[in-house]
C-alpha cells in the first residue's frame, strides 16, 4: 500500500461534486481521511466562481498510472472544462478537479510529484497541514509549514456546514 494524497477543487456544483470524488476515491483509498472544506478564489487571473476546495489522504494499492487514470475518469464523470472568452479572458470552470499531490516517497518529473502546488497555494497548503501538521514533502529537506509560501499560511475561509467524510458515507 502507498500513502497519497490528492487536492480537490470545484466551482461548480461544488458540494456535489466533492462529495461524488470522496466516494469514489473512498473506493480505492483504505484509511482514508479527508480535510474540511475551504474556500478560494480563481487564480492567474482567471475569473469564475469561488472554489471548494479540500485534501483527502490515505493509503491505495493502485499504481500511479492505475491511480492517475482513475481520478482522471471522476474528473471526467462530473465534467470539467477551462473557457476562454474572445477576449481572451481565462474563464476558471471546473464541476471537479482531482490532483495527486504525493504518490508514497515518489519523486519525478512527468507526473510532477510532490505536485509544486504543495508549497505555492493556500488552498492546498491548509488542508494538507489540518491533515498533518509535521508533513515532509518527499525529496524535499523541511517541513511544508517551512517550505511554503509565507503568504499561502494566511488562513482561508472554511465552509463549516460542509463535512465530506459524513456526506460521503451517507
Amino acid at each position: 500500500m502507498t500513502e497519497v494524497y490528492l487536492a480537490l477543487g470545484s466551482n461548480i456544483k461544488r458540494t456535489a461534486s466533492l462529495v461524488h470524488a470522496v466516494k469514489r476515491l473512498s473506493g480505492v483509498l483504505v484509511s482514508w481521511k479527508c480535510s474540511r472544506v475551504y474556500r478560494s478564489v480563481p487564480h492567474n487571473n482567471a475569473r469564475g466562481p469561488e472554489f471548494f476546495n479540500a485534501v483527502i489522504a490515505g493509503c491505495t494499492d493502485l499504481s500511479l498510472p492505475d491511480l492517475f487514470n482513475f481520478t482522471k475518469a471522476a474528473e471526467a464523470e462530473m465534467g470539467r472544462e477551462n473557457w476562454i472568452s474572445p477576449e481572451g479572458e481565462t474563464f476558471s470552470l471546473r464541476c471537479l478537479d482531482i490532483d495527486i499531490l504525493t504518490y508514497g516517497d515518489t519523486v519525478s518529473v512527468n507526473p510532477e510529484l510532490p505536485r509544486s502546488d504543495l508549497t505555492n497555494y493556500s488552498f492546498v497548503i491548509q488542508p494538507v497541514l489540518e491533515l498533518k501538521p509535521d508533513f515532509r514533502m518527499p525529496g524535499r529537506d523541511g517541513f511544508l509549514r517551512e517550505l511554503a509560501d509565507p503568504a499561502c499560511l494566511r488562513p482561508l475561509p472554511v465552509v463549516p456546514e460542509l463535512d465530506l467524510e459524513l456526506l460521503s458515507r451517507s
